[in-house]
């Protein structure tokens, strides 16, 4: 009797299996996560994130993988925000960060201008402070924190375990509903 309670104690077994991590900032997360996230994705990568410029940095040549990924069938969607949005003028007074939320959208939409031919690009005003990154059957997803800078967002990872469970929630639901809710870039 007593190994059942031991096994039940150090094993996760409800929707809680579908947390694969959790990290209190980007910036303690190990970049190996989004790397794989990003090299383990053939069916689908999604991106929704108000200015997901940093990427780059942490996926080195994530311009030629993200190329060489669509071309090998995999669907690339990105979703980025609005920078006439009210809220993230809002954002830019909160943080009095030098280098704005508005031009690090920017910033982004120039990083996915060579992927033009091949990844989706959208925008919304909608789901700011909500961001999720997934591809395929593993997600990050972060709640923006008022007056931060992005690094200091808590970070949860995700591997879907269950369908309808946490990863279908954020990483599926509210991810193609921003999508949908979105307007192309081009």
């Amino acid at each position: 009797m007593l190994w059942p309670q031991i096994a039940r104690g150090a094993l996760k077994t409800g929707y809680d299996r579908e947390i694969a991590g959790v990290y209190p900032s980007h910036s303690a997360m190990p970049p190996s996560v989004w790397q794989r996230l990003v090299a383990g994705a053939e069916r689908e990568i999604i991106f929704c994130g108000t200015a997901p410029h940093w990427l780059w940095w942490y996926v080195p040549d994530l311009t030629e993988q993200l190329r060489g990924k669509s071309q090998a069938g995999c669907r690339i969607r990105v979703v980025i925000g609005d920078p006439e949005d009210p809220a993230v003028r809002a954002d830019e007074e909160a943080t009095g960060a030098p280098l704005t939320l508005s031009s690090r959208i920017e910033q982004t939409r120039h990083l996915l201008e060579p992927l033009r031919d091949v990844v989706e690009v959208r925008q919304t005003a909608q789901g700011f402070g909500r961001s999720v990154y997934r591809g395929d059957d593993v997600a990050v997803a972060d709640w923006w924190l008022h007056g931060q800078m992005g690094t200091d967002f808590p970070v949860h990872h995700l591997r879907r375990r269950r369908s309808g469970g946490i990863f279908d929630q954020i990483a599926v639901r509210h991810a193609d509903a921003l999508w949908e809710a979105a307007r192309p870039v081009w």
